[in-house]
C-alpha cells in the first residue's frame, strides 16, 4: 500500500518546473530543483473513543532540494500546498494530510535541502 500512496503523493505534487521523485529514484544527473518523497506506515498509539482501530496510519516524508536556496524553498512551498488535501488511492481517499514537523532549508553538501512530514490515515 505504501507504494500506491507514494504514487498518489507524487501525482498530487505535480508541478511544471522542478521534478518530484520517489526516494532513491532521483536521476544521476539531478535537476536544479526537485522533491524526493516516500510514504511509510506510522505508529498511532492507543485508539480512544470511536476511533477506527482498523485505520492504517501513514507519514509522508518530502525532502525539498535545490542548487540555490530559493529553488529548495520553492519546492517546499509546493509541498506545503498538500496540507489539508486528501490523496486518492484507487477508489479510496485518505484523511486530509496534516502537518507534523519540518526541517528548515539549509546547506546540504553544496546544495540546499529541508524536509517536511505530513501525516494521514487510510
Amino acid at each position: 500500500m505504501s507504494a500506491a500512496l507514494t504514487t498518489a503523493l507524487l501525482t498530487a505534487l505535480g508541478g511544471a518546473e522542478g521534478k518530484n521523485y520517489e526516494i532513491g529514484k532521483v536521476p544521476t544527473t539531478k535537476p536544479a530543483w526537485y522533491n524526493e518523497v516516500v510514504v511509510i506506515r506510522r505508529y498511532g498509539g492507543t485508539f480512544r473513543g470511536d476511533a477506527d482501530p482498523n485505520a492504517k496510519l501513514y507519514r509522508a516524508f518530502i525532502r525539498s532540494v535545490g542548487q540555490a536556496v530559493a529553488n529548495a524553498t520553492e519546492m517546499r512551498r509546493r509541498a506545503l500546498l498538500l496540507e489539508n488535501t486528501a490523496l486518492t488511492v484507487g477508489d479510496e481517499k485518505t484523511t486530509p494530510l496534516q502537518f507534523e514537523t519540518e526541517e528548515p532549508i539549509g546547506l546540504d553538501d553544496g546544495w540546499y535541502s529541508g524536509s517536511l512530514q505530513l501525516i494521514f490515515a487510510l
